[in-house]
């Protein structure tokens, strides 16, 4: 739809001299279920379902809460899902197992096809976890340099998909937080690797496959100084869930520079007669106290 309306736009542009009048009323548009759900080890399932809207007609879509929600584990049914009035999303107290394979189906009134989409949890048994140097030296500045490092073994013979987040401990929110850092590391810096909005790190396995590395990083030892100190969080995704979140990720920084000569960003959708998301991600963490 996104390219649909940029063709659209700059039809006007270049024939805005002849006076010509376009017509937009007769142009049809289709409404779809919209339905977003990434899962994971640690949390039972959500999943937030509405209906697309056209870009022109001004309305904003808005969640459904009369919609039937089906979730099947390897084939057979599990659960028909409750709907929260609150949040505005459906839910069960199933919590998705790694290797599992998952379909939902979401059915709704009206003349909104059925929707549909299925994905399997990725396995993640290969997670060394993290070490930390509280001294290493002193940087530029004078401040002692303290370093985390984060060790793990890639699965050989297929394509793997990883997110990963730094974190420190913040006495003031009491949670934990994305930090800067210093690095060498060719994961990290790789032009490949996104860095997104919420401070974690996406990246394939195309630099190392097979192999087992470890990734190192830098920083000010008077970054974290109570207990617990820092975490990581490291995800194992499906190729689905890396798809969406980068194209996600892209389509968000366009979309802040607000250029309307840009090549539109497709944001990756898995949703058979629908629109949106539905995968997985395997999490493991580890905490330096």
């Amino acid at each position: 739809m996104k390219r649909i309306l940029f063709l659209f736009l700059f039809a006007i542009v270049l024939t805005a001299c002849e006076k010509r009048d376009i017509p937009t009323q007769n142009i049809a548009y289709q409404s779809k279920l919209v339905v977003n759900s990434l899962f994971d080890n640690e949390n039972a399932f959500r999943v937030f379902v509405s209906k697309s809207e056209s870009s022109l007609s001004g309305i904003r879509p808005q969640y459904l809460s009369n919609a039937e929600v089906l979730l099947f584990k390897n084939n057979v049914f599990i659960d028909t899902l409750d709907y929260d009035l609150v949040d505005n999303y459906y839910f069960t107290s199933e919590v998705a197992e790694v290797g599992a394979q998952y379909s939902v189906r979401v059915k709704s009134a009206g003349s909104l096809q059925e929707a549909s989409a299925m994905a399997t949890l990725p396995n993640l048994q290969n997670f060394g976890g993290l070490t930390y140097t509280d001294s290493i030296g002193v940087d530029g500045g004078g401040l002692i340099t303290s370093q985390l490092n984060l060790n793990f073994t890639d699965f050989a013979g297929q394509s793997n998909y990883y997110r990963l987040s730094f974190l420190y401990f913040s006495p003031a929110t009491q949670s934990f937080l994305p930090f800067d850092f210093d690095t060498d590391d060719e994961i990290l810096l790789n032009p490949g690797t996104i860095h997104a909005d919420d401070g974690s790190y996406l990246f394939s396995d195309a630099l190392f496959t097979g192999r087992t590395r470890n990734i190192t990083i830098r920083f000010p030892q008077i970054t974290a100084t109570g207990t617990p100190r820092y975490a990581v969080k490291f995800e194992a995704l499906s190729e689905e869930a890396y798809r969406y979140i980068t194209t996600l990720e892209q389509f968000q920084a366009q979309q802040s520079t607000n250029s309307p000569f840009q090549e539109p960003v497709l944001v990756f959708s898995n949703i058979q007669n629908g629109v949106g998301i539905f995968a997985g991600s395997t999490i493991a963490r580890d905490t330096i106290y």
